[in-house]
């Protein structure tokens, strides 16, 4: 007769996930998390499997060569050597973790290893939207609506998103050569992550009603609800802004952003959108997310499970974004 341990238990029922069900479990993590993650579908990746925490992992962006021209018979073609410039993006360990007993796992009616799992792919979700987010909002460049100089200055009931801001927001990025990104049928169209309270107000902007040209793109992207003027807006509520619940986790991010001391009006919420060209923002990854074990604990009764990875995050080229800020 087989050992019976704390009377619920039997010996051989102590015993990890296998390794196969691991991978399954680690690739089920990421499929859970990508619809909530909306920046990941615009970044440029990079993999480096050999680097450990603390390592960084280097990138190459090349500048435009010397611009061509006309050429008579006898004219030889001009050759320009490749520039290139070099920016690297340390790693670290990220992860989260959830503990459930063995007996739960073992005897009940759910399949408690699949619901931890929805639970780590949301906060991975969660923690990795947020430290795009946090990337993207530490560029420089800051447009405000209505042509303010600052935030401070933004009027509570008059300085709405709107479409003269979008026009402001892509001239910038044209003018920086931002290149723009390229869908699978050739478009090619900047990006905009907003807040849905911004969108409520690009909706009904006179302009886009007049030209009744606000649409669907066509385009796969998570939250996406429109384009017009070459720009496809993202919504999202992770976008900083100074109402609703903010967004903290153990690491210590946040969306708040503070209200506005607004000229001849009562303070305002403000809220912060990113308009964003290719190869803007950058993800480092020297091991991909996965499910880890923490063994058996506790003399057999309880068990703890986390998503893993160690990854990092950083700015391409700080000019390929314009933060808009409204209320």
């Amino acid at each position: 007769m087989a050992d019976v341990f704390a009377g619920w238990s039997t010996a051989k029922d102590l015993v990890a996930i296998p390794e196969a069900q691991r991978d399954h479990y680690s690739a089920q993590i990421e499929h859970l998390a990508l619809p909530r993650m909306p920046f990941q579908d615009f970044a440029t990746f990079k993999t480096e499997l050999l680097k450990n925490p603390g390592d960084t992992i280097v990138f190459t962006k090349f500048a435009d060569i010397s611009v061509g021209g006309p050429l008579a018979e006898q004219d030889p073609i001009e050759v320009t050597n490749m520039e290139a410039d070099q920016y690297s993006i340390q790693v670290g360990e990220w992860g989260g973790g959830v503990g459930i007993t063995n007996k739960l796992k073992d005897r009940s009616w759910i399949d408690m290893v699949e619901e931890a799992t929805t639970l780590l792919a949301r906060d991975y979700s969660v923690t990795i939207t947020t430290a795009f987010r946090n990337t993207i909002e530490g560029a420089t460049n800051t447009i405000f609506a209505n042509g303010r100089a600052s935030r401070a200055l933004l009027q509570g009931s008059v300085d709405y998103f709107n479409a003269d801001l979008v026009h402001e927001a892509r001239e910038q990025l044209v003018g920086a050569d931002a290149m723009p990104f390229m869908g699978d049928n050739g478009q090619e169209f900047y990006v905009c992550f907003l807040h849905s309270h911004q969108t409520r107000y690009l909706k009904t902007d006179p302009e886009l009603m007049a030209a009744n040209n606000f649409h669907q793109t066509g385009l796969p992207f998570t939250g996406a609800v429109g384009m017009w003027d070459g720009v496809v807006f993202i919504e999202t509520d992770f976008m900083s802004n100074g109402a609703g619940t903010v967004i903290t986790n153990k690491y210590g991010y946040s969306a708040a952003l503070d209200d506005a001391a607004t000229a001849g009006a009562a303070n305002a919420d403000v809220y912060r959108a990113a308009f964003v060209g290719d190869n803007s923002y950058a993800q480092a990854w020297a091991l991909n997310t996965e499910l880890r074990q923490n063994g058996i604990e506790d003399f057999g009764r309880k068990i703890k499970f986390a998503w893993y990875a160690i990854t990092g995050f950083g700015l391409v080229n700080d000019d390929h974004v314009v933060l808009a800020e409204t209320v």
